[in-house]
């Protein structure tokens, strides 16, 4: 009797123990199970990262050409407003990114990095319509331009207001000098014209209440003869109208732009974009 009662003890323990081995088994089998699955997330969320980041890291530094688009004016004598937002409905739509023109500076001296299919927009003068139409335009599409002023004529009927102006810098666009006027450009030499590009730089800044670092020459103004006096007077960077894309090889006080006129229908336009003409 005592030794069927051992015996019954026994077959008991030994279903305690198959029940606990079994138990520790599977459990071991969970968590080798969880960790391979926590190590698969975690491989898929890093190869995941990886990709997340090599599209968003989509900037570069490498030597490229930039077209830098210059405008007279956005107006029925000039490129109409619906011309314009033609041209940048068709920059939005090929994935052109426009940028400021310290972006550019930047880029050109100390190889900051640009979005892919970079283009600056400039529109020279200041004449009202750039407010009432090309602004309109831009803020439409969330563009970046600069903006180059005449600075005698602020103010003035038919040019921009210095409301307009500091409500403009408020939106992404940037202000900077088209000198006094014009004529200033041609008229003057040496000392006179250094004491008027100041003058007009000094008057901006008193407008915007920023630095005006930037400077845009007039159509068929050759500024060979003066990078002394245009640096002197105070500006890092300046622009000419050459036709051709600008890259690190300009001299930074001749930046190439390629002016677009009304002459330009939408294929010319695309044309100036992807083949100006070369440097000269």
């Amino acid at each position: 009797m005592r030794y069927r009662k051992q015996i019954s003890c026994l077959i008991v323990l030994l279903g305690i123990l198959i029940t606990s081995t079994a138990y520790v088994v599977n459990v071991g089998r969970i968590d080798s199970k969880n960790n391979k699955n926590t190590a698969s997330q975690n491989s898929n969320t890093n190869s995941s990262s990886k990709k997340t980041s090599s599209k968003t890291d989509n900037k570069t530094t490498a030597d490229i050409s930039i077209p830098v688009l210059e405008y007279q004016a956005i107006n029925s004598h000039n490129v109409s407003p619906n011309s314009f937002r033609s041209q940048m409905y068709y920059l939005k739509n090929i994935n052109y990114n426009p940028i400021t023109i310290d972006d550019l500076y930047n880029y050109l001296v100390n190889s900051k990095k640009l979005p892919e299919k970079p283009v600056l927009i400039t529109i020279d003068n200041g004449f009202s319509s750039t407010a009432r139409d090309a602004y309109s335009i831009l803020k439409e599409f969330g563009f970046k331009a600069t903006v180059f002023i005449s600075t005698d004529f602020i103010d003035h009927s038919d040019y921009l207001t210095s409301a307009m102006i500091k409500d403009m810098i408020n939106n992404n666009i940037s202000i900077q000098s088209n000198g006094p006027n014009r004529n200033s450009f041609t008229s003057l030499k040496g000392d006179a014209l250094k004491n008027a590009l100041s003058a007009s730089k000094n008057r901006l800044e008193a407008v915007t209440g920023k630095n005006t670092d930037y400077l845009a020459y007039p159509i068929g103004f050759n500024a060979d003869s003066s990078l002394d006096i245009i640096k002197q007077s105070g500006f890092k960077m300046a622009f000419n109208t050459s036709g051709a894309m600008a890259d690190k090889s300009d001299n930074l006080l001749s930046i190439d732009r390629i002016p677009i006129t009304n002459s330009d229908n939408f294929d010319s336009f695309k044309e100036k974009l992807s083949s100006p003409k070369n440097k000269q």
